[in-house]
């Protein structure tokens, strides 16, 4: 039996991930925060959306084929970003994109998205 507290705490999950704030300049690099991704695939332009702590180390792994579920599609590029302060959340919101959100309400979502957000991430995508 779950109690209140426990629907509270899955509630304000869903306020906290609904609720995103723009916020304005370029993501910062931390050990500290989540991402949530959006790939661009190079060859034909499948989307792939992800979370993890370490962006650029996971965007090395799609990009020398050791990610099984996207290999045949690398190489890519990284083409949207959130951040999160707990993986909770950003496995709450990985999940939202990829059950709830179709191919072009994505592609509408990385139109909308200032790339020069991803200044820190550029250097290390295909590397």
């Amino acid at each position: 039996m779950h109690n209140s507290h426990d629907h509270g705490a899955v509630a304000q999950l869903g306020e906290r991930v609904n609720g995103i704030h723009e916020v304005r300049g370029p993501i910062p690099l931390s050990s500290t925060m989540y991402y949530v991704y959006i790939l661009v695939s190079t060859v034909d332009g499948s989307l792939y959306t992800g979370q993890t702590q370490d962006l650029q180390v996971r965007m090395k792994r799609h990009n020398t084929g050791r990610v099984k579920s996207s290999r045949s599609r690398a190489p890519y590029r990284l083409a949207y970003v959130e951040e999160y302060a707990t993986r909770a959340e950003a496995m709450w919101r990985e999940w939202e994109l990829k059950t709830k959100w179709n191919s072009d309400r994505k592609k509408k979502l990385i139109s909308g998205f200032d790339p020069s957000r991803l200044v820190h991430f550029t250097l290390h995508e295909t590397t």
